[in-house]
């Protein structure tokens, strides 16, 4: 072999060695991530069973909260929203409360609100009896965590106060993962 022949041997003996030595640390298979959607429920406060309405008994057990023009009793508590998967974004939150009238004025509302957050109104339609009533929360209130609910009465007359005993307050959390 004469000195040009060493040469280009040489040069695709280093070829070789520098491309298996770079394919030795590129992967061969790439992973893939789906993005899965699926939901839960956080319980924040449960008092059911224990709803004792009409005779004979007179006396209802449940958490009670009070909008007047001088006095306000809000239900605020801390809850957790902790993810077991690879989690990926919240796409909704719904809260359920079950509840029942006190004294209570038309127009009341209740007001529900995550996190110092927007406040979602909701109106009570019939009080005289334990009732449920569905809201829909902003997604962006919720933090993965620690959360904070607060739930009032707005009260629809001017003077007179109103009241509601909660039973169950509850949230549904939609939310999508990696997987």
């Amino acid at each position: 072999m004469n000195r040009k022949e060493v040469i280009i041997v040489a040069f695709v003996l280093l070829l070789a060695f520098v491309g298996g030595a770079f394919a030795d640390t590129i992967p061969s298979t790439q992973t893939r991530t789906t993005t899965q959607t699926t939901g839960v429920d956080v319980e924040v406060l449960r008092l059911v069973p224990g709803i004792a309405y009409g005779a004979p008994s007179s006396v209802i057990s449940g958490v009670i909260i009070i909008g007047a023009s001088t006095f306000h009793q809000n239900l605020t508590s801390s809850f957790t929203f902790a993810p077991n998967r690879v989690f990926n974004q919240v796409n909704s939150v719904l809260f359920t409360l079950v509840f029942s009238g006190g004294n209570v004025n038309p127009g009341d509302q209740l007001s529900v609100r995550l996190n110092q957050g927007t406040t979602t109104m909701v109106n009570p339609i019939d009080t005289s009896i334990p009732q449920t009533i569905v809201g829909q929360l902003p997604s962006s209130s919720l933090h993965v965590s620690s959360n904070t609910i607060d739930i009032g009465v707005v009260s629809g007359a001017l003077t007179a106060g109103s009241s509601y005993q909660l039973f169950e307050v509850r949230l549904t959390v939609e939310y999508t993962f990696l997987s």
